[in-house]
């Protein structure tokens, strides 16, 4: 029962590690977003920094996309493993 024990920390650990990752890019695109807003004020271009951002905005979609399945997938195999271990 250890090596399922295990399992589940580890894929605990790992939802926190996607959950720093996407709390690090959040706060990545806010920079350049105000980066983006700071530029525009100034009187400057910011087509090179906004094309930045909409490429960074796309990778976070898509990174939360993938930490949404990757929950539903470890909420399932943390219930699936307490229906194990209580009978």
């Amino acid at each position: 029962m250890e090596g399922l024990w295990s399992l589940t920390t580890s894929n605990i650990k790992k939802a926190g590690q996607v959950e720093r990752a996407q709390q690090h890019l959040d706060q990545a695109v806010a920079r350049l977003e105000a980066a983006v807003n700071k530029r525009k004020k100034s009187g400057g271009s910011g087509d090179r920094l906004a094309e930045e951002m909409e490429m960074v905005r796309a990778t976070n979609a898509a990174m939360k996309k993938n930490n949404d399945s990757m929950s539903i997938h470890l909420d399932g195999a943390i219930n699936r493993l307490k229906a194990f271990l209580e009978n």
